[in-house]
């Protein structure tokens, strides 16, 4: 499945990534799956079991990064390494900060 990545992406690292899956599934032999023209949003109303969710935040994709050795040997351990430490700094640095959210929800009720 191809979905489009968010534009705050680094642009080539999506497009190796996603040129490096397709080349995965050609040299694995990897049948398409059929194509789901159902409405998720609906299933997901009616309780209905889903197809596997992406990730909700950039701790879980990073997590789901380091645990892919093919992509990790497509783009390159040591980018791959690098990536994922300064992205988990990142991830750590956002957790540092209080959003607007976070303060008008919260700094009330303390």
């Amino acid at each position: 499945e191809w979905r489009l990545p968010d534009p705050s992406c680094n642009v080539y690292a999506a497009i190796a990534a996603a040129l490096a899956a397709g080349l995965n599934g050609v040299d694995q032999a990897m049948a398409a799956p059929e194509a789901c023209n159902e409405d998720l949003y609906a299933r997901l109303a009616q309780g209905c079991a889903m197809p596997p969710r992406l990730p909700r935040d950039l701790a879980s994709a990073l997590d789901a990064l380091s645990a892919d050795e093919p992509l990790i040997a497509s783009l390159g351990p040591a980018f791959c390494h690098e990536f994922l430490k300064l992205k988990r700094q990142e991830w750590d640095e956002f957790h540092a900060s209080i959003s607007e959210w976070e303060f008008q929800r919260y700094a009330s009720l303390y």
